[in-house]
C-alpha cells in the first residue's frame, strides 16, 4: 500500500494530469483567482502575463470565440431575416396571383355563362321557331290534303242546318209553309198572272194563301190562282207567263247545296 502511496502526487490547483504533462487550466479572474493563487503560494498564469504586460492568453480565446459567435449569429439572424423576407415574398406572390387567377376565371365564368345563356336561348328559339315552321308545313299539307273532305263536311254541316231550318217551317203546319209561299210568290209580284201550285195535302194551308194573296189581286189588277195537286208535301211551284219557279223545300235544299260548294272552291 504504501508502495502504492508513492506514486501518486498531490494535484494543486492549476495542474490537472500527473508529472510532467500540466497544462494551464481555465482561469477566471476576479477575487477566484486570487484566492487560488494565496491557497497555492504560485501566481497564476493570469498574473504572469499581467505582469508581463501581455494579454492573458484565454482571453484572447474568448474574445475569438465571441466574434466568430457574434458573427455567426448576425449571420444567422440576417439569414432568418433573408428566409422569412423571402418566404414573405413567395406568401405574398403566391397568394396576389392566386386573387389574380381567381378573378380571371370568375370573369372567364360570368362572361362565358352569359354567352352561353345568349347560346342557349337563341338555340332554344331558333328551334322553336324551326318547330313551328314545321308545324305550319304540316298543318298546311294536313289541310290541302283534308281540304276536300273538310268542304264537304262544312257542306253537309250547313245543309243540316238549313235542312232542320226548313223543316222547321214545314213542321209548323200550314202558317209555316204558308211564309214559304208567300216569300215565292212575292218574288214573282210584278207578274200579271199567277198561279201557285202546292201539295193539296193542306186544306189549311191553301185557306191561309188564299188570305195572304188577296192584297196582291188587288194591286196589280192580274189575278192568283192556287192549284193544289197531288204532290210531296213541300212541293211549290210558282207558273207566271214568263215560265215556272220551282220553290219546293227539297228543291231549295239542292240549291242551297250548290251555292255553299261553289263558296268553297
Amino acid at each position: 500500500m504504501e508502495r502504492m502511496r508513492s506514486l501518486y502526487r498531490v494535484i494543486k490547483s492549476g495542474q490537472t494530469v500527473l508529472g510532467e504533462g500540466r497544462v494551464p487550466a481555465y482561469q477566471m479572474t476576479g477575487p477566484e483567482t486570487a484566492q487560488a493563487e494565496e491557497i497555492s503560494g504560485e501566481p497564476g498564469n493570469a498574473a504572469r502575463e499581467a505582469a508581463d504586460g501581455a494579454v492573458p492568453r484565454y482571453a484572447l480565446i474568448s474574445e475569438e470565440k465571441r466574434k466568430i459567435l457574434e458573427h455567426a449569429r448576425n449571420q444567422a439572424e440576417q439569414s432568418a431575416a433573408r428566409i422569412l423576407e423571402d418566404a414573405y415574398a413567395q406568401r405574398d406572390k403566391i397568394v396576389n396571383t392566386a386573387l389574380t387567377e381567381a378573378e380571371r376565371l370568375k370573369q372567364q365564368a360570368e362572361e362565358h355563362g352569359y354567352e352561353d345563356g345568349i347560346n342557349r336561348a337563341e338555340a332554344d328559339i331558333s328551334d322553336g321557331l324551326k318547330m313551328i315552321g314545321r308545324s305550319v308545313e304540316q298543318a298546311g299539307r294536313q289541310l290541302e290534303e283534308h281540304s276536300e273532305e273538310i268542304k264537304a263536311r262544312i257542306t253537309e254541316m250547313a245543309l243540316v242546318i238549313a235542312e232542320k231550318i226548313l223543316q222547321r217551317e214545314v213542321g209548323a203546319g200550314a202558317e209555316g209553309l204558308a211564309d214559304l209561299v208567300e216569300q215565292a210568290v212575292m218574288s214573282e209580284r210584278d207578274k200579271n198572272e199567277i198561279t201557285v201550285h202546292l201539295s193539296d195535302d193542306s186544306i189549311t194551308l191553301v185557306e191561309e194563301l188564299e188570305r195572304r194573296l188577296e192584297p196582291l189581286r188587288d194591286r196589280n189588277g192580274g189575278y192568283v190562282r192556287i192549284r193544289p195537286e197531288q204532290q210531296q208535301p213541300g212541293y211549290v211551284q210558282i207558273e207566271t207567263e214568263e215560265g215556272i219557279v220551282d220553290a219546293s223545300v227539297f228543291v231549295q235544299l239542292e240549291n242551297l247545296k250548290r251555292q255553299l260548294a261553289e263558296l268553297l272552291k
